[in-house]
């Protein structure tokens, strides 16, 4: 009986743990891997926990939204730019990633997202309940999230 009842504390556990893994993990996947700790719906207090807001630069300007932006010494990401909700709480609904310009941003998006299927842009469903609209402009890919409560609602 011990055995039994410990088995199914195990499966159960099993199954909470894989549920909390996959959260989000569709939307990750349209992510850079150096920004696949966050995803769309994150609020800034869990963001905070993960970047030191206080290394970032912050931008105010703006009645609807506050944006926070980020430099990277990194081969192909030059800057990201995350866009949060000014009302709480307040929510990520949109990347701004900026590459280096030795990086093809139109054949990188395109490998990644394969063919625009919204005009020029791609459209994904998160299955989480809203959309993930992404278009390319410049030496940049937009993430961002058609959440309640944002610019995209």
């Amino acid at each position: 009986m011990k055995k039994r009842i410990l088995l199914n504390v195990i499966v159960l556990i099993t199954i909470v743990s894989c549920g909390f893994i996959a959260k989000h993990s569709y939307q990750k996947t349209l992510l850079p891997k150096t920004l696949r700790n966050f995803y769309l719906g994150m609020e800034l207090a869990d963001f905070s926990k993960i970047k030191d807001l206080e290394k970032l630069e912050k931008y105010d300007a703006f009645n609807f939204r506050v944006e926070y932006a980020e430099k990277f010494k990194d081969a192909e990401i030059k800057e990201v730019t995350y866009y949060f909700t000014k009302e709480k709480p307040q929510i990520l609904y949109e990347f701004i990633i900026e590459y280096q310009s030795n990086v093809n941003v139109p054949f990188l998006a395109k490998e990644r997202y394969g063919k625009p299927n919204s005009d020029e842009e791609w459209l994904f469903d998160s299955r989480e309940g809203f959309d993930i609209k992404i278009w390319t402009f410049n030496q940049t890919i937009v993430v961002a999230g058609k959440l309640p409560g944002t610019e995209w609602e």
